[in-house]
């Protein structure tokens, strides 16, 4: 830090020395009667830039940060108007009484008017507080930038950890289902297992992008849903509906999956199974709708969890402002729906 520091108070040295190097070299040929300059002129401009160099620091270090920034205006153009004619009289006093103390042997006057003399100040007053302004605004928006990558390195580790949080909550509730059907000691239970491992090849390898096809989602969806009918009994009501309108679009992976999870862990209760889930693409626009029936609704337990947490959070990252997900819980049936405009 105190390296950091002394290098930026170094480089503001060089700017302001390069700066008044050049109005030298500037007014030294402005002011100058031939060519080429002589010592004279030389002196003439640097007896000339004790008014200027002073009122232009007390502007910047005084005047703009102290009533200039803060709106102080009330005060701040007055005080200008003060500075401005301090700065005349110094010019004068400079050149009628120091200059002789200063520089002994030189004989000078002002060739410029009180009014001529105002406006190189004022003149000085503007440029150097425009390029005042002109790096604090550069300062500010690098800073912004700085931030802005640092927002948007802390949204993406944010969101690596909820997507590793999906796999083991999709695991425990798999394998809660597999192992409901080993206790019965049911002979499709390797099969199940196999399933199982497909669904994790994918949650593992396959949607490892920021984003997958819709497809491919779907795809796993579907491979869930199989894999959760074989512990349901025959008379279940599982129905998946999709109309897809437009060309498959890229989506931001298990956002889906999670409201499939939930309607099964929720609404697989005794012998009474019915879910329903509907999936819309048109112009865009992502619906999907998942409906569950809940013979005895604990209101004490709404259905969601670690799950419908993860993906609101996933949600409001991913698609701040362009997603809706609204839970309607009603006596025995459960309706999520779920709103992205891609």
């Amino acid at each position: 830090m105190l390296t950091w520091f002394n290098k930026h108070v170094q480089f503001r040295w060089l700017q302001h020395t390069g700066f008044w190097l050049l109005s030298l070299g500037v007014l030294t040929v402005g002011f100058s009667m031939s060519w080429p300059v002589t010592k004279a002129d030389l002196v003439y401009t640097l007896l000339f830039h004790v008014s200027l160099i002073s009122a232009v620091y007390i502007h910047l270090r005084v005047l703009v940060p102290i009533f200039l920034l803060r709106r102080r205006y009330v005060f701040y153009v007055p005080l200008l108007c003060v500075l401005m004619l301090l700065a005349v009289l110094l010019n004068e006093f400079t050149y009628q009484y120091l200059s002789d103390w200063i520089i002994p042997g030189y004989f000078f006057i002002s060739y410029y008017t009180r009014w001529q003399i105002a406006l190189f100040v004022g003149i000085y007053l503007l440029m150097t507080t425009l390029l005042k302004f002109s790096r604090s605004w550069a300062e500010l928006q690098k800073m912004k930038l700085a931030l802005e990558e640092t927002r948007r390195r802390n949204v993406e580790t944010e969101l690596q950890a909820l997507r590793d949080q999906v796999n083991p909550h999709f695991l425990f509730n798999s394998l809660h289902s597999i192992y409901a059907l080993a206790l019965e000691r049911n002979a499709r239970t390797a099969e199940l297992v196999l399933r199982l491992a497909e669904i994790l090849r994918f949650l593992l390898y396959e949607n490892k992008g920021e984003k997958i096809f819709l497809t491919k989602e779907v795809e796993c969806i579907e491979a869930f849903i199989a894999l959760q009918r074989e512990r349901l009994p025959k008379t279940a009501h599982v129905q998946f509906d999709k109309v897809i309108e437009t060309k498959d679009p890229e989506i931001a992976p298990l956002l889906l999956l999670p409201l499939v999870e939930n309607a099964f862990k929720h609404g697989v209760i005794g012998g009474a199974t019915d879910i329903r889930m509907d999936l819309t693409l048109r112009e865009g626009q992502l619906n999907f709708d998942v409906r569950n029936h809940v013979p005895s609704v604990d209101k004490n337990n709404v259905p969601g969890g670690i799950g419908l947490q993860n993906l609101r959070r996933r949600l409001s990252l991913l698609y701040p402002n362009h997603h809706s997900l609204e839970i309607s819980p009603a006596t025995d049936t459960y309706l999520v729906r779920l709103s992205i405009d891609l």
